[in-house]
């Protein structure tokens, strides 16, 4: 039931939200006033560049990063059915430098090759090689939302 209600308020932020975010910026500039705003859009690509730029400090030498932004904006995107918050989703598990889960990750590239994404079986494999069976059967016997 409180699911429910979670979905309701969300559909209602993501209906009013679509007519506010016109007073918001055109461009990148603005996504991050239309997601506020409830647009589910705008929430990925915040989410995304939020990944994006904590993916190029590990790149460049950090050791720790913080994916929070990016997680909080794809899960929001997620909730509201857009598929593009449950790629940000897969990639931030997927990066064990600063936010390794491999057994939600390995939830994660399940979901997206049931999905039909099979570019991602050998990621899959990586992720496989390096948990425990402990980890794969965990992942396995649990479903995502």
């Amino acid at each position: 039931m409180k699911y429910l209600h979670m979905v309701v308020a969300l559909a209602a932020i993501g209906l009013t939200g679509a007519a506010a975010a016109e007073d918001c910026p055109s461009g990148p500039e603005g996504n991050l006033c239309k997601a506020e705003r409830g647009e589910r859009h705008a929430m990925y690509m915040v989410a995304r560049a939020a990944y994006i730029k904590e993916n190029e400090a590990i790149k460049n030498g950090a050791t720790v990063v913080d994916f929070s932004d990016a997680y909080k904006w794809a899960w929001k995107a997620h909730v509201l059915g857009f598929t593009g918050g449950d790629k940000v989703l897969k990639m931030i598990y997927l990066n064990a430098t600063a936010h390794n889960d491999p057994v939600e990750a390995h939830r994660w590239l399940a979901r997206a090759l049931n999905d039909g994404e099979d570019y991602l079986i050998l990621w899959q494999q990586r992720l496989e090689g390096i948990m425990t069976q402990e980890q794969i059967q965990e992942a396995d016997s649990k479903t995502l939302d």
